[in-house]
């Protein structure tokens, strides 16, 4: 059930987020306390649920994600589009942009992470922090006439972006003594940096095969919003992330 933005109301459970970890959270919360009052807020009102979960291990699990408009979910708990401005943890009670007071008794934050950027608190518009589909569009349009890009970090997005960048000089800043420290293991990242760097030799891009279900588009989002969903898996299948320099070269250096 959609919540009108002029309503203002008290919920027993407030969920703050519409990615896979908020929607999934009030989903849960639906199952074990069917009685309770749910209220998901979501600065889109595209959300991302997990379908066809199917246990591989004891903590290892399989699924599909899908995207869907808030007005084609369930009725097991509602939902209002807006974005929020204040918490008031005192008073258990938050204000969205649109004015709209919500008083809850427990509080679910599932909004997502923030780079940490290294310039600090000045913004500098050759710095961009790599989170949401906004900041990859924002990515896409610098490249256009970008002939060199400096990766810092380490993680999975940066080995993503690592590899999959073309005709642009690729410069990439990691901490550890191996690249892709975040998922495996010293041995296996050098072996995938030793062939990272012979397929840019070689100039041409192996045939892979994706398991998990891809996204055909990127959906539209409102103007009003300033952040979108996390990013996912595969994210990078969806931009074209080519710069303006006729060759490519890359350097890895440890800091």
């Amino acid at each position: 059930m959609r919540l009108s933005p002029r309503m203002s109301r008290e919920c027993e459970f407030l969920v703050i987020g519409g990615g896979i970890a908020g929607v999934s959270c009030a989903e849960s919360l639906a199952i074990c306390r069917p009685n309770a009052s749910i209220l998901l807020l979501t600065e889109s009102s595209i959300v991302k649920s997990v379908t066809n979960l199917v246990p591989v291990a004891r903590y290892l699990h399989k699924f599909d994600v899908r995207e869907q408009d808030v007005s084609e979910m369930g009725v097991s708990f509602e939902t209002l589009v807006d974005q929020l401005e204040h918490i008031s943890s005192s008073e258990h009670c938050i204000r969205t942009k649109a004015g709209v007071k919500v008083k809850y008794r427990y509080l679910c934050l599932c909004s997502g992470g923030t780079p940490k950027l290294f310039c600090g608190q000045v913004a500098d518009p050759h710095v961009i922090g790599i989170r949401d589909t906004d900041s990859v569009l924002q990515l896409q349009r610098k490249l256009r006439t970008a002939k060199d890009i400096m990766i810092l970090g380490n993680g999975g997005i940066a080995s993503e972006l690592a590899y999959e960048l073309k005709n642009i000089n690729v410069h990439w800043v990691v901490k550890d003594a191996h690249i892709s420290a975040t998922f495996v293991d010293p041995g296996a990242a050098e072996f995938f940096h030793i062939a990272m760097n012979e397929l840019k030799e070689q100039d041409f891009s192996p045939v892979t095969a994706i398991k998990r279900m891809r996204y055909s588009e990127v959906l539209p989002k409102e103007e009003t919003n300033n952040h979108g969903a996390a990013l996912g898996p595969d994210w990078h299948r969806t931009f074209d992330l080519s710069g303006s320099a006729c060759r490519i070269s890359t350097t890895t250096q440890v800091l």
